[in-house]
């Protein structure tokens, strides 16, 4: 039953969409999560009567994915982050294979987009204070780490998921945001290419995407997102999914229609 096709397509992504749901990103109590995690599986597997047991393997596997799933923010974020930051630094160099003055370029380039959180808003130079959350890398990565994660979800009246999908997102949000500035902080300082094996460990544990590390910011993050009420938090996950509409529409265009048809069509 675990291993089938149900508990992973369907399964996991309610478990991540009522997950992201929840007011504290970086722990669930037990208490919500038993109840929650009852009424996914009645809907999943409706033949089957199971209790689901607070140290039982379901639930030892839910947190395991959870886990996955919180650490991915974090990993999503830094390769968005690193492929955004060479494929600037090459459109500005062209064919200069300097490394001294990219990586020079790359860190001032981040650290341009954390001053005053310029990473958040849709226009980093203005900085309109009604279009925060709203940065391409914002919308991409709740796309990447979140919105494809729950693809799949069930319809579990229990738990209200149809509402969750739009206005339950301030938590993801939150994470998305504290795993960006932790992205743009890790590329904005010089590398040290020379570590033992014992600073390296250190190094990594010092900047892992983690409750430790990131909790404070997550739980401001989540403030800030709250205070502009539920539409805000709707119209953002709706410009993530009016992005991914459009980018799906591009991948499925036939080939003759993405080609130029003359100069004019260039402009």
């Amino acid at each position: 039953m675990l291993e089938g096709g149900t508990w992973r397509r369907t399964f996991i992504p309610t478990v991540f969409l009522w997950a992201g749901a929840q007011p504290k990103f970086w722990s669930i109590e037990t208490e919500k999560l038993l109840p929650a995690l009852q009424a996914i599986f009645n809907v999943s597997f409706p033949g089957i009567n199971h209790n689901i047991q607070p140290k039982g393997p379901i639930v030892g596997l839910v947190n395991q994915r959870i886990c996955s799933w919180r650490s991915n923010f974090g990993s999503t974020a830094i390769a968005l982050i690193v492929n955004f930051l060479v494929a600037s630094r090459d459109d500005k160099n062209g064919n200069d294979d300097n490394d001294d003055d990219g990586a020079e370029y790359e860190q001032g380039l981040a650290t341009f987009l954390l001053e005053n959180w310029a990473f958040l808003y849709e226009d980093p130079e203005t900085r309109d204070a009604d279009k925060i959350y709203r940065s391409v890398f914002m919308l991409e990565l709740i796309e990447s780490a979140h919105i494809n994660a729950i693809s799949g979800f069930l319809d579990v009246p229990a738990l209200n998921t149809d509402a969750l999908q739009v206005k339950g997102m301030q938590a993801v949000i939150a994470a998305s945001a504290a795993a960006l500035e932790r992205a743009f902080n890790f590329t904005a300082k010089p590398k040290v290419l020379k570590q033992n094996n014992t600073s390296s460990r250190e190094s990594t544990a010092i900047s892992a995407f983690s409750e430790a590390n990131c909790g404070s910011a997550t739980s401001e993050y989540y403030e800030s997102l709250k205070r502009r009420g539920v539409k805000y938090t709707a119209d953002i996950i709706a410009l993530v999914r009016k992005c991914q509409e459009a980018a799906k529409k591009l991948k499925s265009a036939p080939a003759e229609e993405l080609k130029p048809k003359g100069e004019h069509a260039l402009l």
